[in-house]
């Protein structure tokens, strides 16, 4: 499904995902759960709240994408990041990408996507991606790379993009520091 997927912009480099990984995976998934930190709940139920998220999110990955495949992102061999991916009938699906806070809003969320449009293309496949309300600039990035929004819900889009799509011309993102 992404052969030859291995090196991308900026150092980031990926690998498959070992049962090793789940410490950085719980890590990173908690730094990505930004909305519950405004909650302001008793330390311990904001750490069982987390918890529980963090289990309902891997339950519903593995019921909703049983053949999905897990991968760390990494740079200089430090893990950054997490992408999880999926075969669909026609192509592929990104069920997530997330990155380290010290290296988001970077464009490397950007250039991964690039990357996976360059899968399904040699796939001749689609790519599907479904953003959550909450998450709008995602949602821009994937209109900027060319998805078009096929459902909505009150919760998240069902966005798709087509091998040959062009994108829309936007601002260059300069990554700003190093890591």
């Amino acid at each position: 499904m992404l052969q030859g997927f291995r090196n991308l912009p900026n150092g980031i480099s990926v690998r498959p995902a070992r049962s090793g990984d789940r410490a950085f995976f719980k890590k990173l998934y908690r730094s990505s759960r930004t909305d519950l930190e405004a909650l302001n709940l008793d330390p311990d139920l904001f750490n069982s709240v987390l918890d529980m998220q963090e289990r309902a999110r891997e339950v519903g990955t593995g019921t909703n994408h049983p053949n999905g495949i897990e991968f760390v992102l990494e740079k200089l061999g430090d893990s950054v990041g997490r992408l999880a991916v999926a075969p669909e009938p026609d192509g592929m699906r990104i069920v997530d990408l997330t990155f380290i806070p010290a290296l988001r809003n970077q464009g490397l969320g950007t250039a991964v996507i690039g990357s996976l449009q360059q899968a399904a293309s040699a796939m001749r496949g689609t790519l599907v991606c479904m953003p959550l309300c909450t998450n709008p600039q995602l949602r821009t990035t994937l209109v900027l790379l060319g998805f078009q929004v096929v459902s909505a819900t009150e919760i998240a889009e069902l966005m798709v993009w087509t091998p040959g799509t062009p994108a829309v011309p936007g601002p260059v993102v300069v990554p700003t520091a190093a890591v």
